[in-house]
């Protein structure tokens, strides 16, 4: 920027003045100045609202992740806890199995076939499930194939 050039007018009781070419040179710069500082401070604004909504976004998306978690969280504590129910009774199965068959080999026998019965029924419950192969006959709809090609019996 080019220095402005002073100088006293005694004309004019000695008042510092400036020619008239160096202040609108200086007011124009200056004006110039203030519109791009205008721009910027607009800019700013701009900029200073994304990042609010941008904020505002990832807050609620946190929000969701948390609540996500949380049912997941929930979900996993329900899904143990039937895990150790189904341990436990496994465990509870497995005994009245045992029992059953001590009572059968040592010949009790009762007037209903009630131990016969409960034996089937330990037996089927704690026999591992077999995978379904392409002879498999639908237990829903009776067709054969698999149960996920059946529209009535999946549940979506």
């Amino acid at each position: 920027m080019s220095e402005v050039k002073s100088f006293w007018c005694h004309e004019a009781s000695n008042i510092l003045c400036v020619r008239a070419s160096d202040f609108d040179l200086v007011t124009a710069r200056l004006d110039e100045a203030r519109e791009t500082l205008e721009r910027w401070h607009e800019l700013n604004l701009q900029r200073e609202e994304k990042v609010f909504a941008l904020q505002q976004r990832l807050t609620a998306a946190d929000e969701d992740l948390d609540r996500a978690g949380g049912a997941y969280l929930n979900k996993n504590a329900e899904c143990l806890k039937l895990r150790e129910r189904a341990d436990v009774l496994e465990t509870a199965l497995r005994k009245i199995k045992s029992r059953l068959d001590a009572y059968a080999e040592a010949d009790m026998r009762m007037p209903e076939p009630s131990v016969e019965v409960c034996q089937m029924i330990a037996d089927a419950a704690l026999k591992p499930a077999e995978p379904a192969t392409e002879e498999h006959i639908c237990t829903g709809c009776g067709s054969k194939g698999w149960t996920a090609n059946c529209a009535k019996c999946v549940p979506f």
